[in-house]
């Protein structure tokens, strides 16, 4: 009959450490989600991202699940509303849009369509037509009405575009420039 107590003995061991490894993976993990979910998202200067907090006072948005979009999704969607622009820009009514293009400013509303896609509906609209500056500078003042409400506006040429953009596919959609 073999002795088994040396077989046992690593085994345990074995067990041990396996779960001690366990614990610290569960940990890392514990530890990362945390983190990721206080990151402190950023935009540019002229993007701002409408929170869940707000969502009762747009009312074209009061039955869409929103989602939290991280800083890659944020850094597509900037880039994304550039390439419409650029793509757009020999189109007559756009062109004026794309040479004033740093003179705009973008509300960003992130929710879940009918085929539950993370969309980022955009919406655009010209700063001197929020103060009469020829610069976004001095939009600090106007920063709490940005981040709580979304600004919609029937006409206003092309002052006032809109764009939806789908995340998990790089795309955009929907581009519409108001009329005059």
């Amino acid at each position: 009959m073999r002795d088994n107590s040396n077989r046992d003995s690593k085994t345990c061991v074995y067990t041990h450490v396996t779960q001690h490894l366990e614990m610290k993976i569960l940990f890392s993990l514990l530890l990362l989600t945390i983190l990721f979910s206080c990151e402190e998202i950023k935009t540019s200067d002229r993007f701002f991202l409408l929170t869940k907090e707000s969502q009762p006072r747009w009312v074209i948005f009061s039955e869409r699940e929103l989602w939290k979009p991280n800083q890659m999704e944020i850094n597509l969607t900037e880039e994304l509303v550039k390439k419409v622009i650029e793509e757009q820009k020999k189109v007559s009514y756009i062109n004026p849009i794309y040479k004033n293009f740093d003179k705009y400013v973008f509300q960003l509303i992130p929710y879940i369509d009918d085929e539950n896609r993370k969309i980022m509906y955009v919406n655009s609209l010209c700063s001197d037509y929020i103060d009469d500056s020829e610069s976004v500078d001095n939009l600090e003042a106007n920063v709490n009405y940005w981040d709580n409400f979304l600004f919609l506006v029937d006409d206003g040429g092309n002052c006032f575009w809109q764009v939806k953009i789908d995340i998990e596919r790089g795309e955009y959609f929907d581009f519409s420039v108001n009329a005059n």
